[in-house]
């Protein structure tokens, strides 16, 4: 399933997975602090991420956590 994640310029913490590019970019311009930057990842199926995060991408698909 095509996801995205937001990537953080100076952080590892970028596990949560958004069901679309939109949600993404909302969630990122709100947690971003000045001068931090990032970018928002596209993933399918097989993203590393969500098969090693501390969640499933599935997992929050299912209880509804995707913001």
């Amino acid at each position: 399933m095509v996801h995205f994640h937001i990537h953080w310029s100076d952080s590892k913490l970028d596990w949560e997975a958004f069901q679309n590019r939109e949600d993404a970019i909302a969630q990122a311009k709100e947690l971003a602090r000045p001068g931090e930057t990032y970018v928002i990842e596209q993933f399918d199926g097989t993203c590393p991420r969500c098969m090693t995060g501390p969640t499933s991408f599935q997992t929050h698909l299912i209880v509804g956590e995707n913001r």
